[in-house]
């Protein structure tokens, strides 16, 4: 149902994820109560809807660039992670489901092409389109195991000289020592493939990449953010460029870098 928008904030409570468009006009929420919101942007007003899915819980959302389509990750009636593609109509109507897909825990929206990656619990990188119903796709080269990956995001690297770009997924494994930052190249014919991990030494709560610059911000289990150069194909070691203190004492859920 459309949400009165002078309630929108009162109705939202805690929220655990949220997603937008790139250009700021679309906005998914999923609050505490895994309800999925969807805000449209109409002038100086907002329009908002609650959407409905086929699992039982909702713990994250992710929105491609355009805003026409959305991954929401969760759990099944019988407790089972899964995730749901939903198509989002250009006005609030009803929901439009493109498929589940069973055991993906994590899930990133390319930002050049019209599709997701995703991390599936088996250790394999899905790749998933957005044709008329979702259909994964293995990437050759990617279905070793790893560590439980926690959180997933797709940092862009640029080669001016050459005219040519590069997209790495980047992956949080925990591990003993604490949560390791993996680079996977997207595409292994055009850039080194043994790019070494990097410990942090710390639980990361959440990550994201900027669709243009070879930039990404680590959020941490002490509620501060790092925001991290990378340029994995020239320079494997990331490097960190600053840190900001944030909410110490409270767990860092979702980061986001805009335009």
């Amino acid at each position: 149902k459309e949400i009165d928008a002078t309630k929108r904030i009162l109705g939202f409570g805690k929220i655990q994820s949220a997603a937008c468009s790139l250009d700021h006009d679309r906005v998914a929420i999923v609050d505490s109560n895994h309800q999925l919101m969807v805000g449209w942007k109409q002038g100086s007003q907002w329009r908002w809807q609650t959407g409905t899915t086929e699992l039982k819980t909702l713990s994250r959302v992710v929105m491609e660039s355009r805003g026409k389509r959305l991954v929401c990750m969760g759990t099944t009636h019988d407790r089972k992670p899964s995730a749901e593609m939903l198509q989002i109509p250009s006005e609030p109507s009803e929901w439009v489901s493109l498929g589940t897909m069973d055991g993906v825990t994590a899930v990133a929206s390319h930002p050049a092409k019209d599709q997701f990656i995703g991390y599936r619990m088996d250790g394999r990188l899905v790749l998933v389109d957005f044709q008329a119903k979702s259909t994964e796709i293995l990437l050759p080269g990617f279905d070793q195991a790893v560590n439980k990956v926690s959180q997933l995001s797709i940092c862009t690297e640029r080669f001016e000289k050459l005219s040519t770009t590069a997209y790495h997924a980047i992956l949080v494994a925990e591990t003993a020592q604490g949560d390791e930052l993996k680079f996977v190249p997207l595409e292994p014919s055009a850039v080194r493939s043994n790019i070494p991990s990097t410990i942090l030494g710390k639980r990361v709560t959440a990550v994201a990449a900027s669709k243009d610059e070879p930039l990404y911000a680590i959020g941490d289990e002490d509620g501060g953010v790092s925001v991290w150069f990378a340029t994995p194909t020239i320079d494997p070691p990331p490097r960190e460029l600053f840190a900001l203190p944030g909410n110490r004492g409270a767990t860092r859920q979702r980061d986001g870098i805009t335009d």
